[in-house]
């Protein structure tokens, strides 16, 4: 059941994840996106629709505050929606959360990755956002994520 407590989170996560964002592209950090693993987390401690809302109103605020090319948008937005909603497919326990959550960030930045490459976006430009993206996403599942699962249900 999401209460007060929760919805203030929520949205705590969309502006302050939407300004951390704006400064991470800002500062050329592409890839450190709070969007992706908290809408997985959101996910699957209340349901998908609500993930995938969150996780794009988060990704909304960044793009105000620094504004990239729409197809930018479009493309994470449709890979965020494949990666959220495979957490139908996914359940979890607190013995498989961070596996699996990790495989729906791995689908996320596979997909997306993979279509910027098609239109032109440099390997290596790629390759550091695949990175970062990973790392964070470990360390957010790793230490708050299932505790953050629990929370979110209760």
């Amino acid at each position: 059941m999401v209460g007060i407590p929760q919805i203030l989170f929520f949205i705590a996560l969309i502006a302050g994840g939407g300004f951390f964002g704006y400064f991470a592209r800002r500062f050329d950090m592409g890839g450190v996106e709070l969007w992706l693993p908290f809408g997985i987390i959101i996910a699957y401690a209340v349901n998908p629709l609500i993930g995938f809302v969150i996780a794009v109103a988060t990704m909304l605020v960044s793009f105000g505050f620094f504004p990239y090319s729409l197809h930018y948008l479009v493309i994470m937005a449709g890979s965020l929606a494949v990666a959220i909603f495979a957490t139908i497919l996914m359940p979890v326990t607190a013995a498989n959360f961070i596996w699996n959550a990790f495989i729906l960030a791995m689908v996320y930045n596979i997909i997306s990755n993979s279509i910027f490459l098609f239109l032109g976006y440099p390997i290596f430009r790629a390759l550091q956002f695949i990175m970062l993206s990973l790392f964070l996403n470990w360390v957010i599942f790793w230490k708050i994520g299932w505790q953050l699962v629990e929370w979110l249900k209760a």
